[in-house]
């Protein structure tokens, strides 16, 4: 991708040159043309989602990136009816704007849901490709994304003490009670968030553990908020932030990575402080789960 030409069809001419973006645009083009999998993409913790990376390079990086993609995509399958260059026009934006997709997905994600489709993955077109059918395979994509990010989450400790790289059995002793390892005595590796018997089957889960990953989840997010209020607020102090963070991180529950997400693309977009931004986003996902109730 460092100097790109591509022609679509006869409307207009479709360019880019990666040094004339933004340095980050550079960076994230050049880490998304090297995954080449949904597993890889998930695996890759350090990648900004499209907001995110929307709110330092500025709209037109991110707008001339997804242009190519899908110009190049249709350029590779050989489209004649369809997917006009004001179809890719409309798909760029709402990759960009959609809150649903944009503080989710990255310029990675989009890369490989172009190669994908290219390939064949989703179907054979034969010629044929509409907007229709791309917001079709982007939701095929979508699902595939959600659940391989549900199973890494629900990934089990790890089963390799690091101290000694051997691997690490969580079992259960005949009354029930958990075998502790004694990597995990040792606090080289976190108590298990699972319980297995000597066959390797799940018996169950381990209260204690799950307790401990969402207290340290909420001291995440608790982190997180009070820096936002610190942002609007200069006089504050860390330990006044924090005391202010705590009840908005507890309001939230267990959507409070949404909220957060929302709400930095609110303040963003709307120029509003984040106190109130964050306010928005709890009473828009306040509402949405009550309407897929």
């Amino acid at each position: 991708m460092a100097n790109i030409v591509v022609e679509p069809r006869t409307q207009q001419t479709s360019s880019l040159n990666l040094v004339e973006l933004h340095p980050t645009m550079q960076v994230a083009c050049r880490e998304a043309s090297q995954m080449d999998s949904i597993e890889a993409v998930v695996a890759s913790k350090g990648m900004p989602s499209i907001g995110s990376l929307q709110k330092v390079v500025g709209e037109t990086d991110i707008e001339k990136v997804f242009r190519y993609l899908l110009a190049k995509m249709r350029e590779d399958l050989h489209i004649d009816n369809g997917l006009s260059n004001d179809n890719i026009r409309n798909i760029a934006k709402r990759l960009r704007t959609d809150s649903e997709i944009r503080w989710w997905l990255t310029i990675a994600d989009v890369t490989l849901l172009c190669r994908k489709i290219t390939s064949g993955e989703y179907g054979k077109f034969y010629g044929h490709f509409s907007e229709v059918e791309f917001n079709e395979c982007l939701a095929k994509y979508c699902r595939e994304r959600a659940e391989l990010h549900r199973l890494e989450a629900e990934k089990d400790t790890p089963n390799f003490d690091l101290a000694t790289m051997e691997e690490v059995a969580y079992t259960v002793d005949e009354d029930g009670k958990l075998v502790v390892p004694e990597a995990v005595q040792e606090k080289r590796l976190p108590p298990p968030l699972y319980l297995y018997n000597k066959d390797g089957k799940r018996t169950g889960e381990n209260p204690k553990a799950w307790r401990q990953k969402a207290s340290i989840t909420k001291g995440d997010y608790a982190m997180k908020v009070s820096r936002m209020l610190m942002e609007d607020d200069k006089g504050l102090d860390l330990s006044q932030a924090i005391e202010q963070a705590v009840p908005i991180v507890e309001r939230g529950g267990d959507d409070m990575g949404e909220i957060i997400n929302l709400a930095e693309g609110y303040a963003a977009s709307m120029n509003i402080s984040n106190r109130v931004a964050l306010d928005r986003a709890y009473g828009m996902v306040t509402r949405k789960n009550k309407k897929n109730e």
